[in-house]
């Protein structure tokens, strides 16, 4: 049974000591303060058993179980927008996100998904550039860009496969209007096995969560499931 608990001289009493000590205090005329009976809010309660201390019973926090483990690594980065990680990995709508688990604490602001169908241009040694969907490009990439990120002068990102291994690769509009990731995409898909025309792979570009720079996310089949 919970009984409520009664404050004097900063001690938690039951009911009838605090009223035997008011009493006491009536008859000897003591001067000694004390303060009037506190009982503690609805929604906290206390427990008196036996002679053992108080137990304050709190509800528990609630915890979006769905939201990103935020890396405390990253937290303690010397990065002034450190402080906006946190809000940054919430706001997501996590149905987009890449399921690659090495890489969910540093993927803010993400782009949805976008599958492709390799081309025999996209695994040609000599062409060394994988192409992208100038629609998808214009509708869901080109409005994260930053001012200073254009890409008729290529811009550089990192681009991470489903191991988790990263892959210095610029993002950029040749002059034939053909949007390409090239440098290090050749080694990239041999690395990956993808190395036959008609494969399949889904890609997301994102900014990473506490440098902001531009990622990518690439790996092998098609996620949307179609």
């Amino acid at each position: 049974m919970v009984k409520v608990g009664y404050i004097y001289n900063n001690k938690i009493v039951e009911k009838e000591v605090y009223e035997a000590c008011l009493a006491l205090c009536e008859m000897k005329k003591s001067s000694e303060p004390f303060e009037e009976p506190n009982q503690f809010p609805s929604s906290t309660s206390i427990s008196m058993v036996d002679d053992q201390p108080p137990v304050v019973n709190e509800q528990p926090p609630i915890v979006n179980e769905h939201a990103p483990v935020v890396n405390e690594a990253l937290l303690n980065n010397n990065n002034n927008n450190n402080e906006n990680v946190a809000a940054v990995v919430a706001d997501r709508d996590l149905g987009r996100l890449p399921p690659m688990v090495v890489i969910q604490n540093i993927i803010g602001e993400c782009s949805p998904p976008f599958v492709k169908q390799l081309t025999k241009t996209d695994v040609t040694d000599s062409q060394g550039r994988l192409a992208l969907h100038k629609e998808f490009v214009n509708r869901n990439l080109v409005p994260m860009f930053n001012g200073d990120e254009i890409l008729t002068n290529g811009i550089s990102v990192t681009v991470y496969d489903s191991e988790g291994r990263e892959y210095d690769m610029t993002f950029r509009l040749w002059t034939s209007k053909l949007y390409v990731l090239t440098k290090s995409w050749k080694k990239f898909y041999h690395d990956n096995g993808l190395t036959r025309p008609d494969e399949f792979i889904t890609l997301w570009m994102f900014r990473h969560v506490v440098n902001h720079k531009l990622c990518f996310a690439i790996m092998r089949g098609n996620v949307e499931g179609h």
